[in-house]
């Protein structure tokens, strides 16, 4: 899975004195396990910032980003378990961003979360954060990201060994593919029902498949 940075700079935008307490909140828990586990040089990085973060205004997308920042250095260290203890954390931040109609920045703290219950092979704990998380991308209207998360699940599904399950995304996929299209992005539109026609080939819905295939060429005026 690959990493995804807050949007713009670092501290730009940062005006809404209200959300200043959550996001500065989730940067000092990244650095107090930082700090506890002996990582004083990074704990110092993570304190600074939260300090600049009470100066200024809370962003949740940037306090998820610490939070995936603070678990990479934790599982580069050697220490996973320490990693899986930001997941309540960062479902927090989703939800204080979900609370304010924040759906976009809510999604990534809930990919972040599932990133790193992924890694410690808890796998239906992650499917379940990155499904809410394509929910609320589709409601901000992001649905390149909300194919991404779905496709997460996907992935999820074959390492764990289920990919029958991943049936049941065949639906969500062509409503996406579906909206998408409204949109006018009939190139991603024809991707999504690519995914979407994958799955039921590997499920040996051929027909089926073949439909969604013509539908996606269709779309490129193939």
């Amino acid at each position: 899975m690959s990493e995804k940075g807050p949007k713009g700079d670092f501290f730009g935008g940062l005006e809404n004195a209200k959300k200043c307490g959550p996001a500065a909140s989730a940067l000092r828990k990244a650095a107090d396990i930082l700090r506890e586990v002996g990582m004083p040089e990074e704990a110092r990085k993570l304190y600074k910032i939260s300090v600049q973060f009470y100066e200024k205004a809370g962003e949740y997308e940037t306090a998820a980003y610490a939070y995936g920042y603070a678990a990479y250095i934790l599982k580069e260290a050697g220490w996973p378990e320490k990693a899986l203890e930001l997941v309540e954390p960062l479902k927090s931040v989703a939800q204080m961003a979900e609370d304010v109609g924040e759906y976009g920045p809510a999604a990534y703290a809930y990919e972040k979360a599932a990133g790193i219950l992924r890694e410690a092979g808890k796998h239906e704990e992650a499917i379940e954060l990155y499904e809410i998380s394509a929910q609320l991308r589709e409601r901000a209207g992001e649905y390149r990201d909300a194919a991404w998360a779905y496709w997460s699940v996907v992935d999820i599904l074959k390492e764990a060994g289920w990919p029958e399950k991943a049936l049941e995304l065949v639906e969500p996929l062509k409503s996406l593919a579906q909206r998408v299209e409204d949109a006018g992005e009939y190139e991603y539109a024809a991707r999504v029902y690519w995914y979407a026609a994958d799955i039921l080939r590997a499920a040996g819905k051929t027909s089926e498949a073949n439909e969604l295939e013509r539908k996606a060429s269709m779309l490129l005026g193939d």
